[in-house]
């Protein structure tokens, strides 16, 4: 995805899903923690964390809720951005049928234990995970391209600089 320059705002969401195995928790945790740092450095504006259940419905009486509506338009919008710039996203976020213990189905999305979405300006610019050109990123991966765009590069001893 771009790389930032200094007029630019960063921002970054990230949805971890609630019931998650522990392992899954430590890790959420470990990446809040990194977006902390980055927010502390300034490498990015600010970050949001919101928590998702293990399935939003997207038909049936809870569907219709104020939230759940709000969810499902920002899996939405995340998806026709995929589409859109040729980026395949998880699984998670492609409404898949399930039967509940009646007999009845209803169409859910199961989103990623963690979906990092980020924001440059205000305007969508890299989800992870993601799958783009047959390489997968994960959240870590995009959060370490983000660290390494604010680092400065270090200029060996004795060689000519852009000054």
């Amino acid at each position: 995805m771009g790389n930032m320059t200094a007029e630019e705002t960063v921002t970054i969401e990230l949805f971890v899903r609630s019931l998650s195995p522990t392992a899954a928790h430590e890790r959420q945790d470990e990446l809040i923690e990194r977006l902390s740092a980055l927010a502390e450095r300034g490498t990015i504006a600010d970050y949001d964390v919101e928590v998702w259940g293990d399935a939003i419905p997207l038909n049936g009486a809870a569907a219709d809720t104020p939230r759940c509506k709000a969810i499902r338009d920002h899996v939405e919008a995340l998806r026709t951005w995929g589409e859109v710039n040729g980026v395949e996203l998880p699984e998670g976020l492609t409404p898949t049928e399930t039967s509940g213990m009646l007999g009845e189905s209803r169409e859910v999305v199961r989103p990623p234990t963690v979906t990092l979405v980020e924001y440059r300006d205000g305007e969508l610019e890299a989800i992870a995970p993601r799958t783009e050109g047959g390489t997968t990123y994960t959240v870590a991966d995009h959060l370490d391209s983000l660290t390494e765009e604010a680092e400065p590069v270090a200029i060996p001893a004795g060689m000519p600089s852009d000054d």
